[in-house]
């Protein structure tokens, strides 16, 4: 036998440590996709607009994964920047920081940039809004303060080991 057949394994397609967001997730096609997922280990995210959402929770949940809900369209601004403010004030918290932090702190310190980058790299966050959250300066500057935050950064490398937990 070929060594790599015999090498080839399932974990290459491992879902671990990621999430999934599901659009209609609560719905038949979509739930299929949502429990698919939780099989190959990832949490579920499911922005939805019908209140139907107690068997697709069941049945990700049965396979031992997290799922959350969030009712609204993703389209509304002050939705999405909501979600924003919510995943980068569970991102301060992780690291012991926050908002009020953030604003008080220089426009150059090293963690805010590290967050930045951070939500840039995982979410949809505008650098306006970015900017303003973490009180980092003119939004047209951004891009030069975030941008070269590296990955070999100490403060880059602490900020990840702490979001992994």
């Amino acid at each position: 036998m070929d060594p790599s057949v015999s090498q080839f394994s399932m974990d290459m397609f491992s879902l671990k440590g990621k999430v999934a967001i599901v659009t209609g997730g609560n719905t038949t096609l979509g739930m299929g996709y949502s429990v698919a997922f939780a099989k190959a280990g990832a949490d579920i995210f499911i922005p939805h607009f019908l209140d139907d959402i107690g068997e697709v929770k069941a049945a990700v949940e049965a396979e031992g994964r997290r799922i959350e809900f969030l009712k609204g369209n993703l389209m509304d601004k002050e939705l999405r920047q909501m979600q924003w403010k919510g995943i980068l004030d569970k991102t301060l918290g992780k690291i012991g920081r926050t908002q009020k932090d953030a604003l008080g702190a220089s426009k150059s310190t090293k963690w805010k940039i590290a967050v930045a980058k951070w939500m840039k790299l995982n979410t949809q966050a505008s650098n306006g809004w970015l900017s303003e959250q973490l009180n980092l300066g003119n939004a047209g500057n951004f891009s030069r303060k975030v941008s070269p935050c590296q990955k070999n950064d100490e403060t880059w490398k602490q900020l990840k080991a702490k979001l992994k937990t």
